[in-house]
């Protein structure tokens, strides 16, 4: 709808520090990302600035970083991180892949409970149909008990999904993080 209105275009850019990755140090508020097209004589060019989500409040430093700015500290702080000695990374690597080890056992555990508390709900689904349908109760408590059945159902397909996401995700992460900073 602004297109029409106003005649522009409004393209998301891909930041790489978005999501709340940082924030102020200032006021600890989030750290947000912008893109700034500025015509050059070669065409116009993108740069990315990060600035504090709330830096237009009083007594609050307009300052803003270009995005190859805080590269340039991130990678210093991989630097840092990197470990010298190779017994030692060899080590942080077994560590590692333990907990990770470790944290999947976890989450299998917690996702077959999970699937048992679902497929118990499921089959009082069915028992509380069979119940109205031979008319054993009456039409208001099936409804209110099946309201109440079917959000339990849905929280636990929730935290399923929830689940599915974060173990594998994070495992994932933690181990590219330190192989990127031992590179």
């Amino acid at each position: 709808m602004q297109a029409l209105l106003r005649g522009c275009n409004y393209h998301s850019h891909a930041l790489t520090y978005s999501g709340e990755f940082m924030t102020c140090v200032h006021c600890g508020r989030p750290v947000t990302g912008e893109c700034k097209t500025k015509q050059t004589k070669s065409g116009p060019r993108d740069y990315i600035y990060y600035r504090c989500a709330r830096y237009t409040q009083p007594g609050h430093p307009r300052m803003r970083v270009r995005e190859e700015e805080i590269d340039r500290q991130v990678l210093a702080i991989f630097d840092r991180m990197r470990i010298e000695d190779e017994s030692v990374r060899d080590w942080f690597r077994a560590v590692l892949a333990s907990q990770t080890k470790d944290s999947q056992a976890e989450s299998l555990s917690m996702r077959a409970e999970l699937q048992r508390q679902e497929t118990l709900l499921v089959q009082q689904q069915d028992r509380l149909l069979n119940l109205r349908l031979a008319d054993d109760i009456d039409q208001e408590t099936y409804a209110r008990k099946g309201t109440e059945l079917r959000d339990r159902l849905a929280s636990i397909k929730l935290q399923l999904d929830a689940l599915d996401r974060s173990h594998d995700e994070l495992a994932d992460l933690a181990s590219k993080v330190f192989e990127l900073s031992q590179t």
